[in-house]
C-alpha cells in the first residue's frame, strides 16, 4: 500500500486497508446484486451475491463490421452517433457505405476478468459458503477477545491496578454523587461510539471487574450507555442509504428502545438493583457449576426464543394459551422464592422449603453430577471393560477409576466477600 499524491491531505483508513485487503482474498460480494435485492428489482433466490467477474479489459482487435451495423451515412453523421466501436475503427465516416463491409483495425473486444479469491467458482452453494465464513468469523471474534481480555488482566495488575480501581470507582464530591451513574453512561456511550462496538467494550472491561478493578455498580452504568452508544451506528448507515426515512425510523427505534429500558430500570434504585443481583446471581452459580454458564446461553439466547417463535407460528391463541401458563407459574415460583427469603411466616409449612419437589426440580447438583460422571469417564476404562481381566493395566486403570468414583469427593466453592470483589476458593467436602 503507498499513499499517492491525489490521496494527499485526506483522512486515511490504515485498518480497513488491511481489513480489505484481507477479506477480499477470501470473499467478494456483487453490491449491485445486493442493491438489487434490498430494491426488490432482483429476487433473492436467484440472485447471485458472489462476484463472478471483477472487471473488464478492452482489446483493440482487427474486425470486420457487417453492413447491418451500419448507420446510413448523412450531413448530420458524427463520430458521437456511431456505435463506439465502430467509431474507433471507421474514422472517415464519409466512406461508408450501407452496401459493403468493412475491415478495420480498432475495434474493441470486451473481455470479462475473473476474480481471485478464495470462494471463487467454488461448487459449494452460497448458503454453505455463507455457514463456513460465519463459523470462522465467530471463531475469529471470540479468539480475538480472549486475547484482548488476557493481555488486560495481565497488564493491569498491582499498582497500576489500585490506582486505577480508585479513580474509576470515584464518586462526585458532595451532592453530586448520584450523578456519577448518569456520567458513567455518557462516557460507555461515548467509548462505543468510538470503538463503534458495544461487544469491544463490554468485554474490554469485563475482566477489569473479574480482577477487582471496577466494582459491579460501576460497571451496570457503563453497559447501559455501551447500549446506546452502539445504536449510533445504525443511524450513520440510515443517513447513508438511499432509503432515508425508512432507515432512520429503523435505527431511532433501536435508539428510544435502549432509552427506554435505561429510563425504567436506572433511576429508581429498587429497580436498579435487580439485575446486578442477578448478575451476581448467575455469576455465583457459574462459580460453582461451570457447564452453568453454556447452558445458560443455549436455553436463554436460542431455545426459549425457537419456542416462542414456533408457537407464534401456530397462531397467537396458541401462543397465549402455553405461553401465559407458564409466565403465571414463572412468577408464582419466584414470589415464593422471595417469601421463602424474607417472610417465611406467611408460608404453609410445605412450602417454607423445596425439599418437596424431586431433586431434578428443586437444585443443579442432580445435572451437575451427570456432566461429573460423563467428564470422569476415560478411555482406558471403557476398554477394559470390554476386555477380559487378564490385562493388568487396563484392570488397574479400571480398578483406579473405580475406588475413586466410590468414595467421591467433591469441591464446593467458599465465597469470601472482600469490600467489592468477591473471590472463591475450592474447599473439600
Amino acid at each position: 500500500w503507498r499513499l499517492d499524491e491525489s490521496s494527499k491531505g485526506a483522512k486515511q483508513d490504515l485498518l480497513k486497508v488491511v481489513t480489505d485487503g484481507l477479506t477480499s482474498r477470501v470473499v467478494q460480494i456483487d453490491k449491485a446484486s445486493l442493491q438489487g435485492i434490498i430494491d426488490g428489482t432482483l429476487n433473492s433466490s436467484d440472485a447471485r451475491l458472489l462476484k463472478q467477474t471483477c472487471g473488464t479489459i478492452f482489446h483493440r482487435v482487427a474486425c470486420t463490421v457487417p453492413t447491418a451495423a451500419l448507420l446510413p451515412v448523412t450531413d448530420n453523421t458524427t463520430a458521437s452517433t456511431m456505435p463506439t466501436n465502430l467509431s474507433a475503427s471507421l474514422p472517415p465516416l464519409r466512406n461508408v457505405s450501407n452496401a459493403t463491409a468493412v475491415t478495420g483495425a480498432g475495434c474493441l473486444n470486451p473481455e470479462k476478468v475473473p476474480c481471485d479469491y478464495l470462494f471463487y467458482d467454488s461448487s459449494l452453494s452460497e448458503s454453505v459458503i455463507g455457514v463456513i465464513l460465519l463459523v470462522a468469523s465467530l471463531a475469529l471474534l471470540c479468539a480475538s477477545l480472549v486475547l484482548m481480555v488476557k493481555s488486560l488482566t495481565f497488564l493491569l495488575k498491582g499498582k497500576l491496578s489500585k490506582s486505577a480501581k480508585k479513580t474509576v470507582n470515584a464518586d462526585l464530591p458532595g451532592r453530586f454523587a448520584f450523578l456519577t451513574g448518569y456520567i458513567a453512561i455518557l462516557i460507555g456511550a461515548g467509548l462505543t461510539i468510538i470503538v463503534q462496538s458495544s461487544s469491544v467494550f463490554t468485554s474490554s472491561i469485563t475482566p477489569l471487574v473479574g480482577i477487582g478493578m471496577i466494582d459491579l455498580e460501576r460497571m451496570y452504568p457503563l453497559t447501559l450507555g455501551a447500549n446506546v452508544g452502539t445504536t449510533v451506528t445504525g443511524i450513520l448507515a440510515a443517513l447513508a442509504s438511499s432509503n432515508i426515512q425508512l432507515s432512520m425510523e429503523v435505527a431511532m427505534a433501536h435508539l428510544f428502545f435502549n432509552i427506554s429500558g435505561i429510563l425504567l430500570f436506572y433511576p429508581i434504585p429498587a429497580l436498579r438493583r435487580l439485575p446486578i443481583r442477578a448478575a451476581r446471581f448467575l455469576g455465583s452459580t457459574t462459580a460453582r457449576y461451570r457447564w452453568f454458564a453454556v447452558a445458560y446461553l443455549l436455553v436463554v439466547f436460542l431455545l426459549i426464543p425457537l419456542v416462542v417463535f414456533g408457537l407464534s407460528l401456530a397462531g397467537w391463541k396458541v401462543l397465549l394459551g402455553i405461553g401465559l401458563p407458564i409466565l403465571c407459574a414463572i412468577v408464582l415460583i419466584v414470589a415464593i422464592n422471595i417469601l421463602q427469603s424474607k417472610r417465611p411466616d406467611v408460608l404453609p409449612d410445605r412450602l417454607k422449603t423445596w425439599e418437596f419437589l424431586p431433586g431434578w426440580l428443586r437444585s443443579l447438583d442432580v445435572y451437575d453430577a451427570v456432566f461429573a460422571r460423563a467428564m470422569s469417564k476415560c478411555s482406558c476404562c471403557r476398554s477394559a471393560e470390554l476386555q477380559a481381566d487378564d490385562d493388568d493395566d487396563n484392570a488397574g486403570c479400571c480398578k483406579t477409576s473405580t475406588s475413586a468414583s466410590s468414595t467421591p469427593t467433591p469441591s464446593k466453592p467458599v465465597f469470601v466477600r472482600e469490600g467489592s470483589t468477591v473471590t472463591f476458593a475450592e474447599t473439600a467436602v
